[in-house]
């Protein structure tokens, strides 16, 4: 009877919510873009346990922003929110208007499970490079 009592009122307990980044977490890719599909070369989003780290991680060879052949980005966590979270890339080099290193916003895409990047230089609501979940097990090293 004891075992019962404690299982309903395990069952009463309020699911936890998840948090962005347990939202975040997940294998990811480019629907519109060759070679870079869930079936081609999906990458993984992982985060340190102390949420200060985020690791992007490709199954094969991408060229980055700077036109080199990479598979990882490793990003520093600035803050975070229910609407994104901010971060800074590892060795960037792009900056904005006003000289400073550009500041990325990976925001919760609208309507479909998926992200895509702002710029805390830009304007609230421009969101660019629509990334969705892949479902099932890809293989991600």
């Amino acid at each position: 009877m004891r075992l019962l009592a404690t299982l309903l009122c395990l069952l009463a307990l309020p699911a936890q919510a998840q948090t962005i980044f347990d939202r975040m977490t997940g294998d990811w890719a480019l629907p519109f873009t060759e070679g870079m599909t869930c079936a081609e070369n999906p990458h993984s989003l992982t985060f340190s346990a102390d949420r200060r780290r985020a690791f992007f991680r490709w199954t094969g060879p991408m060229i980055n922003y700077r036109g080199e052949v990479d598979q990882a980005g490793d990003y520093t966590v600035l803050n975070h929110d229910d609407g994104g979270i901010t971060m800074a890339l590892e060795g960037e080099t792009r900056v904005t208007e006003a000289g400073d290193p550009v500041v990325w916003i990976l925001r919760p895409a609208n309507g479909v499970d998926g992200y895509c990047w702002g710029r805390t230089d830009w304007p609230g609501g421009r969101c660019v490079a629509l990334h969705v979940r892949c479902r099932g097990a890809t293989p991600i090293s």
